[in-house]
C-alpha cells in the first residue's frame, strides 16, 4: 500500500484529497478549520491528528495514537471499519450508507449526525454520547445497530434499531447518579417468547428494547418506545409502555390514571408512533402492549335474589361489568352471625354462574333473609377495590 506521511496540512488550501493516509510515529496531521481532507482509501494513524476542520473518509480508519477532533469526522463509503482507541471525536457525520462498523469505543462530544448508514458498535465497545453532545433523529436507512450509551441525567433522544427496523427511543426526566453512563439498544428476540404480565392485552414480541447500565445508579426516568402501523396493534386499542426484570419477562403494564403523562417525544419528528410509560420505569427491560382500562360505570352487584324470579338472571347474585383482573379477586357472603356460607376467588365463576342462595360447606339453600357481602379484587386499570354491602334472598 502506497502511504504518506503528513506533517501539516493547514488552511492554505480548500481541500485536499488523498488515495490513502498514513501518520507515521512522531508525525502530526493538522486539519485546519476551513480545511477539508477528502481521503478516497483508507487512514491510519500511528502519531497525532489534529482536526479543527474536516476529514472525510472513505475507507478504513485504524487510529493506533492521538486523534485530537473539535472538526468533523465523515464517513463516506459503502461499508466501513473503525478502530479509534477510545478517542474522541467532536462531530461524527455519517454518510454513504452500508454498514459502519467500531471495534474499539469511541465518545462523541458535540454531534452525531445520522443521514445515511448504519452504524454498528462490536459488543465489547462503548459508542457514548456525551452530555454534551446532540443527535440527529436517524431514520430508516441511518441508525445505531446496537447499544447506544449515553452519560449523566439530561433526556436522551436514542436513534436505535435493529435487523433493518428503525425503533428509537427516549428518555426523560432521568433520576440517579449525575455520573451514570447507561445505554438502550432494540433486540430482535429470535429464540425468546416473550411474556406478557399485569394489564396486558396483547403484547408486541416482535422486538424488545434493553437498557444496559455501564456505571453509576439509575432509579427511574420516563420512557417514550416507538411503533408502527405495521405493529398491527388494534385502532380501538391503547398502546403502552411494558417493563419487565429479564428479556422474557412477564412484561407489566404501568398505570397512572389520575395523574396521565403528557411527555412529548422527539419520536414524533421521525414520522413514527409513540407512546410514553405513564409511570417512571424502573427496569431494563421494554416493549410495547395494549391494554384495557376498567370502566367502572359497567359494574354492577345487584342487591337481592330469589329462586322464584321470572328472569332467571335474577335467581343468582352476579358481578356485572368484566372490570376485574383474574388474581386477587374474592367474594365473601355472610350470615347474620357472621359465619362465611360462601366465598370464592374465581372472577369467571362470580360473572358466569354467581351466587344462588346455597351454602358452599353444607349444600344447602340458605333461608329468606339478609346476608353481608365483601368483594375484593384489581381492576383493570390496576386500582384496589373493596365494597361491602347486603343482599337479600327473598324467595
Amino acid at each position: 500500500m502506497k502511504r504518506l506521511s503528513v506533517i501539516l496540512v493547514s488552511c492554505v488550501f480548500v481541500n485536499l484529497m488523498k488515495a490513502q493516509v498514513y501518520v507515521s510515529p512522531n508525525a502530526t496531521l493538522f486539519v485546519d478549520t476551513n480545511a477539508v481532507l477528502a481521503v478516497i482509501g483508507d487512514a491510519k494513524n500511528d502519531g497525532i491528528i489534529e482536526n479543527p476542520g474536516t476529514i472525510q473518509l472513505k475507507g478504513d480508519f485504524d487510529n493506533q495514537k492521538s486523534f485530537n477532533s473539535k472538526g468533523n469526522f465523515v464517513l463516506m463509503g459503502l461499508n466501513q471499519t473503525v478502530y479509534h482507541k477510545n478517542n474522541v471525536i467532536s462531530t461524527l457525520i455519517c454518510n454513504g450508507g452500508g454498514i459502519k462498523i467500531f471495534t474499539n469505543s469511541i465518545s462523541i462530544s458535540k454531534s452525531l449526525e445520522l443521514n445515511n448508514g448504519l452504524i454498528k458498535p462490536i459488543d465489547t465497545s462503548v459508542f457514548l454520547l456525551k452530555n454534551t453532545a446532540t443527535s440527529t433523529l436517524g431514520n430508516t436507512d441511518s441508525y445505531i445497530d446496537g447499544v447506544l450509551y449515553t452519560e449523566g441525567l439530561n433526556s436522551r433522544y436514542f436513534p436505535i434499531g435493529k435487523g433493518g427496523l428503525f425503533a428509537p427511543s427516549e428518555c426523560q426526566g432521568v433520576k440517579g447518579d449525575s455520573s451514570i453512563v447507561y445505554g438502550m439498544e432494540v433486540v430482535n428476540p429470535t429464540t425468546l417468547e416473550l411474556q406478557k404480565g399485569k394489564r396486558v392485552q396483547n403484547l408486541l414480541s416482535s422486538r424488545y428494547w434493553k437498557m444496559n447500565l455501564k456505571s453509576g445508579v439509575f432509579e427511574h426516568a420516563f420512557l417514550s418506545l416507538s411503533f408502527s402501523n405495521d405493529d398491527a396493534f388494534a385502532d380501538n386499542t391503547m398502546v403502552g409502555v411494558t417493563q419487565a426484570t429479564d428479556s422474557v419477562g412477564p412484561y407489566d403494564m404501568s398505570f397512572d390514571l389520575l395523574h396521565k403523562n403528557e411527555v412529548s417525544s422527539k419520536i414524533s419528528s421521525t414520522g413514527l408512533l409513540y407512546t410514553t410509560s405513564m409511570k417512571p420505569i424502573t427496569n431494563r427491560y421494554f416493549t410495547l402492549g395494549d391494554y384495557l382500562i376498567a370502566d367502572m360505570k359497567l359494574f354492577f352487584l345487584p342487591n337481592a335474589l330469589s329462586k322464584f324470579a321470572a328472569d332467571t338472571n335474577n335467581r343468582a347474585i352476579r358481578v356485572y361489568g368484566g372490570v376485574f383482573e383474574k388474581t386477587g379477586f374474592t367474594f365473601v357472603v355472610s350470615n347474620q352471625w357472621g359465619n362465611v356460607v360462601y366465598k370464592t376467588n374465581s372472577v369467571v365463576e362470580m360473572a358466569e354462574k354467581g351466587w344462588d342462595g346455597t351454602n358452599s360447606r353444607t349444600n344447602r339453600r340458605e333461608s329468606t333473609g339478609q346476608y353481608f357481602y365483601i368483594i375484593k379484587g384489581t381492576t383493570l386499570s390496576g386500582d384496589s377495590f373493596e365494597k361491602a354491602g347486603s343482599i337479600w334472598i327473598i324467595d
